[in-house]
């Protein structure tokens, strides 16, 4: 027989599922972005469709200097594409399918390991994180690192509860490998989980020789494209690896150039920004999952114990080793942990656990509302916005006449409208003697204003 959900806990699930879902989907069409990296992955994604020509690299780490990961997110991407045929707006339906992928094995997971209540207020402080609630409807990379580090703890509690095969290590391997593909960041989670191995190592049937060249051999494997890539290309992407790391790659002497923005990071849970409230900040949860390692038992102890480890190595990598200014999103993988210890926290603090965190959810709830409205209208420079400008160019130009098109627009705005304009088979000629039409940010007078842009069209090759 299956075991029936209590109605008390269906209402709830649901309820916070709709939250989740209305913030993240409503006006979605008109939100979501087409910029620099979702018009590079529409362009390659395109060339694997259309043309067969399949790709052994992926995005590239950092800059122009850096290396190459995976391209397992192009090919993630490709059904979308071809179920869209390469409409753009396959963008939409990726954002939808990986949210309720996260929500679905997410609270799966979270209630399997810490219980219901646990992965319901998991999920309504995620819903309610302006800063997250932005990542989520981003179609990029870092956009599956979340799943990925709730799907570790899945299968590191496996490991840590039952006697492991050689196929939970494979499988451990194989995670690792894939989802440091899709952003690098995910080396922090491989730290986690070489220290969790490392404190239960002495566990009887936990860990030997067989399981730990398993769990090696299937991470490597995930790098065959890229070995392939290296073997065709005199060994290049590992070239850039090395020399990468070994140039220092270093920018800044400055200790703390990342913690502004770490500051922005936490800024959803804190409202109030200030250099030293992140460090206050960042040493009270490192206290808080001292607490935690000290009065859980069993899994839950070794888990915060890797935890502490992960807690300073990102510490320390940004501070001594990085030495650059990162973004907001390279602190993604910490977001799962943030979560889970504070709610475990106010767990512990008993009888006035639901008295804390209800202050806490209200709190989050107000210092949220603003930025969540923002995040909910529809954007200026997003894929509506620039679809609408192409489709009148469209409407006036008579496509039969030679042109071409240029940008006049800030850095970074033009992102977006080539591939639209491939989309619609809008031939451009080649020949720059040919009339030129203008897209122009910001308008010029006589120009054709559409939203932010101004369009300026040769009387020749009009309709």
């Amino acid at each position: 027989m299956t075991k029936k959900i209590p109605s008390k806990q269906l209402i709830l699930t649901v309820i916070v599922f709709i939250i989740f879902i209305f913030f993240r989907f409503f006006n979605l069409t008109k939100r979501i972005g087409l910029d620099w990296d979702q018009e590079t992955y529409s362009f390659i994604v395109k060339d694997i469709i259309k043309n067969h020509k399949l790709t052994l690299i992926g995005p590239r780490v950092m800059s122009e200097h850096g290396f190459f990961l995976a391209p397992y997110f192009y090919y993630i991407l490709v059904p979308f594409y071809f179920l869209f045929h390469l409409n753009p707006s396959a963008l939409v339906f990726f954002i939808i399918f990986i949210n309720l992928l996260f929500f679905a094995t997410g609270f799966y997971i979270i209630k399997k390991i810490f219980g219901f209540y646990y992965a319901l207020f998991f999920f309504l402080l995620w819903s309610i994180n302006h800063l997250l609630l932005t990542f989520d409807t981003v179609v990029w990379n870092p956009i599956l690192i979340p799943l990925g580090v709730i799907v570790i703890w899945f299968q590191l509690a496996r490991l840590y509860q039952k006697k492991s095969s050689i196929l939970d290590w494979a499988i451990l391997g194989l995670t690792l490998g894939f989802f440091v593909n899709m952003h690098f960041q995910f080396v922090f989670i491989i730290l986690f989980c070489l220290f969790f191995i490392f404190i239960n190592r002495k566990r009887e049937n936990f860990f030997d020789i067989k399981k730990a060249l398993a769990a090696v051999f299937s991470f490597s494997a995930v790098f065959a494209p890229l070995f392939l890539f290296d073997l065709r290309h005199d060994f290049l992407n590992s070239k850039l690896l090395l020399s990468f790391f070994a140039s220092g790659n270093r920018e800044s002497n400055y200790l703390w150039i990342w913690i502004p923005v770490f500051e922005n990071f936490i800024q959803p849970l804190t409202y109030f920004k200030n250099f030293y409230l992140t460090f206050f900040v960042y040493f009270a949860f490192l206290a808080m999952l001292i607490y935690l390692a000290f009065n859980r038992k069993g899994f839950f102890k070794q888990f915060y114990l890797a935890s502490i480890f992960l807690w300073l190595s990102f510490f320390i990598a940004f501070s001594f080793f990085y030495g650059k200014r990162p973004s907001e999103y390279y602190f993604l993988f910490i977001s799962p942990f943030l979560y889970i210890s504070l709610i475990d926290f106010f767990a512990h603090l008993r009888p006035k656990k639901l008295y804390l965190v209800s202050i806490l959810l209200l709190f989050i709830i107000v210092s949220n509302a603003y930025l969540i409205y923002t995040q909910m209208v529809p954007s200026r420079f997003g894929l509506y916005a620039k679809e609408q400008v192409i489709l009148e160019l469209k409407k006036l130009v008579d496509l039969n006449k030679k042109f071409n098109i240029s940008f006049d627009m800030p850095l970074g705005r033009n992102q977006g409208y080539r591939y639209i304009i491939d989309y619609y088979n809008i031939k451009q000629s080649g020949n720059w003697s040919d009339p030129l039409i203008q897209m122009r940010m910001p308008p010029k007078e006589n120009d054709l204003v559409i939203g932010l842009v101004g369009l300026s069209i040769p009387k020749a090759i009009m309709k």
